[in-house]
Formats: structure tokens, sequence, C-alpha cells
């Protein structure tokens, strides 16, 4: 297994009443579990996590306001949320940023890129 750094995409967009889907790749295929970082806001500035042990463009890119898990398997999961269908999360932005365990990166952890969504109608 050769490190990549994963990547986070959305296979579509947040809608009310609609389940959102973000796809994780390039995750290490023999860790059967991932983490999302969902974040209300982005973060200012980007925390470099290398002063802690990981490597080398090892960010947290969002507010670490929940943390969830998610299956993976061979290198790629996805995660999944359920958005409800009130008008109060309209216009609301959500942050999304995946990590996963990593035999081989520096500090045993790799996070992807960050994507930031809309809730719309």
């Amino acid at each position: 297994y050769k490190r990549q750094v994963p990547d986070l995409a959305p296979a579509n967009t947040p809608e009310l009443g609609e389940t959102f889907q973000l796809d994780a790749t390039n995750l290490d295929p023999i860790v059967p579990i991932s983490v999302m970082v969902v974040g209300f806001s982005s973060l200012p500035a980007p925390i470099d996590l290398q002063p802690l042990g990981f490597g080398v463009g090892c960010d947290l890119l969002v507010n670490l306001d929940v943390l969830l898990s998610f299956a993976a398997a061979s290198g790629s999961g996805s995660y999944t949320l359920a958005i409800p269908q009130s008008l109060a999360l309209l216009d609301a932005d959500l942050f999304f940023q995946c990590g996963s365990i990593d035999s081989v990166a520096a500090g045993g952890l790799a996070v992807s890129n960050g994507v930031a969504t809309t809730i719309g109608l």
C-alpha cells in the first residue's frame, strides 16, 4: 500500500428532506472505518497538525463541531446525512472533512480536502 491523500467529494447537493452523500476515496484499504468532521463553519485559517506529530499537509480545515464514523472498504466509503424537511435549515452552511487511520502516514492519520455546502430546496 502506497500512501495517498484522501479525497472527499459530494455525490449530490444537500436539499431539505433529502439524503446528502459524500464519497471518500484514497483511504487506507485495510482500515474498515473512517471519521467525518462536520462543522457549522470553516476555520479562518487551516490548523497545521504537523506539530502534533502528523505529516506535512495534514491540516484541519473545518470546525470540529461533530465527529462521526462511517464504514470504509477497499480504500473508499460514503457518508450520508439525512437532512430534515425544515425551513429553519434552508441556506445553512455545512463543512466536511474526513480522516482515516493510515498505516503509512506520519502520525498514523491522513486527512482529506474540505467540502463546503449550503442546504437548498
